[in-house]
């Protein structure tokens, strides 16, 4: 049974713009499944519109939450489609892959409530990822051989490009940044996966696979990095890592506490994956800021915010505007795992030296200082003594560096 839109899209529009700037000292867990459905799973984020999709009944239903789970507007309204989840948001642009006898893949425009079917005369098009300020969306579609190749869109199913590189059997995209698309594929039947960089041509293809490993693969991207997992015969299991657009530029992002990494996405020096703790069970939510040392475990704030029922968590993807992360979280039903969709917030610090009140403590609040201390605004006194002098620099100087 269907369920009727319960926010309009001018009111997620409304959402849309809200600033943040880094990754927080706690979170806020905010579960998104609406009341009624069965399970669900929140798959990205974009200036407070979260995109996914719920069962309803047996079939996954496309939806746009604005951060609460009495609002959303359910997309698959009166489609016909069989299932359906938006799978990736950028601005006003959300892509879908829906059933409809065969996959079909489709472009959803906040601004107007467009649809477009991208699928042109492919038999087959998934879409997984849209960056809106250039009107790209990259998915997957069906080759020769029904082999999988790489496709990127510019808003119409005539616009398609096959990125598959050169001479490799089958790929998929996962992921665009406003200069280049990201991708995984095969470069021959017995090979293993590889992941890629393309940027708007097949021939463009830059393979991302680290020297020594087994196999590896990217999942996400921004402007500048991209995050996946690669397998090391010498780290026996998957190692969460991140590049810079080259496989030697490789990090490995693997946690001291976990057997198993990946990571799944990122933005301006924050990554989110997921991993397996050393201690055993089920796999955990985890956030970095450019390095191992820097992982943190999202899954405590679930089970201490929304019970101990929800024995696994998995990230899926991060707000480049507000850095919220989304994902899902799992209850059991006898043998079955049951996905539910959340959001992990930023929590605001008690900090002084979040200059601009914006939660975080980074380059802007140092930059809203220095800007008003050297006109000698009474903003920058910031030891409230009524005077702009070098007292208020230090004291703020030593907060900043301290991170709070």
């Amino acid at each position: 049974m269907k369920r009727t839109q319960r926010v309009s899209i001018a009111a997620l529009g409304m959402v849309l713009g809200v600033v943040g700037q880094a990754v927080a000292a706690d979170w806020n867990v905010t579960l998104l499944e609406p009341s009624g459905a069965g399970q669900s799973k929140a798959l990205g984020a974009y200036g407070g519109v979260q995109c996914g999709y719920a069962n309803f009944g047996m079939q996954g239903e496309a939806l746009l939450w604005a951060g609460s789970p009495t609002g959303y507007y359910n997309i698959s309204t009166g489609r016909g489609w069989t299932s359906a989840a938006a799978n990736a948001i950028s601005g006003d642009q959300v892509v879908i892959s829906a059933t409809v006898g065969m996959g079909r893949g489709f472009l959803f425009k906040l601004s107007d409530e467009s649809l477009t079917d991208l699928t042109g005369t492919n038999p087959s098009v998934g879409m997984q990822g849209v960056h809106g300020d250039t009107n790209t969306q990259v998915g997957s579609g069906m080759g020769s051989m029904m082999m999988g190749i790489m496709m990127m869109f510019h808003g119409t199913a005539g616009s398609a490009v096959d990125l598959t590189p050169p001479g490799w059997v089958s790929a998929a995209a996962v992921g665009c940044s406003s200069t280049y698309q990201v991708g995984n594929g095969f470069q021959g039947f017995m090979g293993f996966g590889r992941p890629f960089i393309t940027y708007g041509t097949a021939p463009s293809y830059v393979d991302l696979t680290p020297s020594g490993a087994t196999s590896a693969a990217v999942a996400g991207c921004d402007e500048t990095n991209q995050v996946g997992g690669v397998l090391w015969p010498s780290a026996g299991m998957g190692h969460a890592c991140m590049w810079s657009g080259t496989a030697a530029s490789v990090i490995d992002l693997h946690p001291s506490f976990a057997t198993s990494s990946s990571a799944v996405a990122c933005w301006n020096g924050v990554q989110v994956g997921n991993y397996v703790p050393s201690s055993g069970g089920f796999g955990h939510a985890v956030v970095w800021t450019g390095s191992a040392a820097t992982a943190e475990d999202l899954h405590q704030y679930v089970t201490s915010q929304l019970g101990a029922q929800y024995i696994q968590t998995e990230v899926t993807g991060i707000d480049p505007i507000t850095y919220d992360i989304v994902g899902v979280a799992y209850t059991t039903d006898g043998m079955f795992m049951i996905p539910h969709a959340i959001m992990w917030s930023p929590a605001a610090p008690n900090c002084p030296a979040d200059f601009n009140h914006d939660s975080f403590v980074n380059g802007d609040d140092y930059d809203g200082f220095a800007s008003l201390f050297e006109m000698g605004d009474l903003g920058a006194d910031f030891n409230n003594d009524g005077f702009v002098n070098g007292d208020d620099y230090d004291l703020f100087a030593e907060h900043f560096d301290a991170g709070c």
